[in-house]
């Protein structure tokens, strides 16, 4: 019953557990997450129910304090601004999510701005950890916790 308690009061750690795995030299752009996350919220909650917005679900991944996920909104962002969660990665149930999400948006002809900036393909959507951030010191303590935990 706790568990599910955890999961009703924190959408990421609900979302993890099915469409997250650890890998602790990728990331995920906080955009393709939030497709992913999106259409799960929907499958579950049904269309009717508003999913949670970026910042809450940003709020929710940092309330998770999981050393094996690192996010900083000033730090982890390329040229363009995009945003990146470093240490995980979209399951295949996640990448489905991602997929279904970017197909409705294609062929409904829906453009916002947050898909507008999601990733090309299903391959592109799992990214290597830039190579300049794997020397930073949070990289590297995430990192030593991902050899001290295997799985979400």
């Amino acid at each position: 019953m706790l568990e599910s308690i955890l999961d009703d009061s924190n959408v990421a750690r609900a979302f993890n557990k099915e469409g997250v795995e650890y890998n602790s030299n990728k990331m995920i752009s906080t955009v393709d997450y939030m497709q992913a996350l999106v259409q799960w919220w929907q499958e579950h909650h049904g269309d009717e129910s508003k999913p949670p917005n970026a910042t809450m679900v940003g709020l929710h991944i940092k309330a998770l304090a999981d050393p094996c996920i690192l996010q900083d909104k000033d730090v982890f962002k390329d040229e363009n601004g995009l945003r990146f969660y470093l240490g995980i990665q979209l399951t295949k149930a996640g990448l489905d999510y991602w997929a279904t999400a970017n197909a409705v948006d294609n062929q409904s002809g829906r453009f916002s701005r947050s898909s507008a900036r999601t990733s090309s393909s299903e391959t592109a959507v799992t990214r290597d950890i830039k190579a300049d951030w794997l020397k930073l010191p949070e990289v590297v303590m995430m990192q030593n916790a991902h050899s001290r935990k295997t799985k979400i």
